[in-house]
């Protein structure tokens, strides 16, 4: 049997005892394969952070105990500096999917249409097949909520939006306007009193749609009008009150089924035209009736008077 070799075993012993007296220090030994980018099957993390500054975790550190005041919230799990995009190598906002890889469709999440870093906003976007797209934005503003739409633009974010739908915190709802006034604000410009079947507001059946009853105000002949018709055939007859109730003009408590209370000289006046051709006027009025006119009756003061302009052929 060979004897130990004693000089040997008292080298392993040297070496061994400063491993003895730290056995609880431990080794971490980081590592990158294949270094330092590569393709893996599968990866794990308990929490991830991305980005230029984020991977330091000296400089931008996880909460060790809540509220702490290190700048990552302890309760999450992945946290990104830059854009995000699935679907697009090239997000141009803070996180970018497209929908329809054929045609670019996308979805992004940003910063609202003025520029306000502060203002969420969801933008979709759909090509219009020339190599520009259509942009409709959901956006928050402080805590009102504004839709708005956009022409074709060449590059997402160029775009010219346009507010169609705004409602703000008080309660009130604009359509086509960013600052409605009341609890419904329409905004658009109208030039005809109906001529053309239309006005801001258009109530139709919904298969019926020829069908409309016109409420507008024409904004360069500074009045509003409301019209009954049947598009494409003509003026249909519009109906106040056909079941009962009164219908007051210049007064808020009617007395009949047709009150008008005007303090003027003529308090009614209806014109009746094309006699020969020509033109009569029917009115009342308080004071004596006029040069030329016609006193039909006089009651209590008050005179019904006429006149008729009758062109000779």
């Amino acid at each position: 049997m060979p004897k130990p070799n004693l000089f040997l075993l008292s080298l392993i012993f040297l070496l061994l005892i400063p491993f003895l007296s730290l056995a609880e220090e431990s080794i971490t030994i980081s590592t990158y394969y294949p270094s330092p980018y590569g393709v893996y099957r599968e990866m794990r993390a308990q929490r991830i952070a991305i980005g230029d500054t984020y991977f330091d975790g000296a400089e931008v550190p996880w909460e060790a105990e809540d509220g702490d005041g290190n700048p990552i919230d302890l309760n999450a799990d992945l946290v990104v500096e830059g854009n995000v995009g699935i679907g697009t190598t090239s997000p141009f906002q803070k996180f970018e999917t497209i929908i329809d890889p054929t045609y670019f469709g996308s979805v992004a999440l940003g910063q609202g249409y003025s520029g306000n870093t502060f203002d969420p906003t969801i933008k979709l976007y759909r090509p219009n097949g020339l190599g520009a797209f259509y942009a409709t934005y959901l956006e928050t503003s402080s805590i009102d909520f504004s839709i708005l739409t956009g022409a074709a633009a060449a590059a997402k974010g160029s775009e010219t939006m346009t507010p169609r739908l705004t409602i703000l915190n008080g309660g009130n709802v604009g359509i086509g306007t960013a600052n409605p006034f009341d609890i419904l604000h329409i905004a658009k410009e109208r030039t005809n009193n109906g001529t053309d079947n239309l006005a801001q507001i258009v109530i139709s059946g919904s298969g019926a749609t020829n069908d409309r009853l016109l409420l507008g105000y024409n904004t360069m002949a500074d009045n509003g009008y409301i019209q009954s018709v049947h598009n494409a055939l003509g003026y249909t007859n519009l109906l106040l009150n056909p079941n009962g109730g009164n219908v007051g003009i210049g007064t808020t408590n009617p007395r009949s089924p047709f009150h008008i209370f005007a303090p003027g000289s003529d308090m009614l006046k209806l014109t009746f035209t094309g006699i020969n051709p020509g033109t009569c006027n029917l009115y009342v009025r308080s004071t004596v009736c006029g040069s030329g006119d016609a006193t039909i009756a006089t009651v209590g003061g008050v005179n019904l008077c006429m006149y008729c302009n009758i062109n000779p052929f």
